[in-house]
């Protein structure tokens, strides 16, 4: 039972990174001349997925840490999805594209975050890290995380730089990059 259960969480931790690089494959444009954003996502994916299957089948299952894992993973799964969903037929880019797609989006997870579909794929690194606490995946993870706000801040770079600057500030204002911003009423 116990092997069982060691494999169910082995597998249930990679489930995020498969699915973030079939379903996005469906979701995202990637321009013929740049697509280093998808390649370096499917790296980063793979990385993740590297890590749940050296780490779960070769080292001890911590029960705990592992449940925590697996929530956290639902919470990335639940999250990429509602994102997801919001996009779908709104012509995204992937990130580093340089491309800007044809209105600010402020509906779905977009109304609490500016980057919820990133903040998932953070979410799944943290999940991986919380489920298999080594320092290998901690520095996995931290690589990961830095890769995903580098590619945030790229997209809010090109994004100021377009026609939807004055669009893209404003809503920039209202919502925060990565946790919701809760504004007082007054």
């Amino acid at each position: 039972m116990a092997t069982i259960l060691h494999l169910a969480i082995v597998l249930w931790m990679a489930v995020p990174f498969s699915y973030f690089i079939s379903a996005g494959a469906n979701i995202f444009t990637v321009p013929k001349l740049r697509d280093t954003g998808a390649v370096l996502g499917q790296l980063s994916f793979v990385s993740g997925m590297a890590c749940v299957f050296v780490m779960g089948l070769f080292y001890a299952l911590r029960v705990p840490a592992a449940v925590c894992g697996a929530f956290l993973a639902l919470g990335a799964l639940m999250l990429y999805e509602g994102t997801r969903r919001t996009v779908v037929d709104r012509n995204f880019f992937v990130g580093l594209s340089g491309e800007v797609p044809a209105a600010v989006c402020d509906a779905g997870p977009y109304r609490y975050v500016r980057h919820p579909f990133y903040l998932s794929y953070m979410l799944a690194f943290v999940a991986v890290a919380v489920a298999f606490p080594s320092l290998i995946v901690a520095g996995m993870c931290l690589v990961n995380i830095g890769l995903f706000v580098y590619i945030a801040l790229d997209d809010e770079r090109v994004l100021l730089q377009s026609p939807l600057t004055a669009d893209y500030m404003s809503y920039k204002v209202r919502v925060g990059m990565f946790l919701p911003r809760f504004a007082r009423k007054r």
